[in-house]
């Protein structure tokens, strides 16, 4: 059994979509830098990706 986890901070002023963003890029970081890793911003910021807000608008779909 394996586990990968991706996090984010909540920013002030941010919108819940913009955190479930973060964190599902997070989460993909995860799985491809070999499964069993954990990924937030810093190390989303030393992979050379954004930790930052992308632009959404619209609706978060959970499952």
């Amino acid at each position: 059994m394996t586990m990968s986890i991706g996090f984010t901070a909540l920013q002030p002023g941010g919108l819940p979509t913009g955190a479930l963003d973060r964190a599902d890029r997070a989460l993909y970081l995860a799985k491809t830098s070999g499964r069993n890793q954990v990924a937030g911003p810093s190390v989303m910021t030393a992979a050379g990706q954004d930790a930052a807000d992308t632009a959404h608008a619209g609706s978060v779909d959970l499952f």
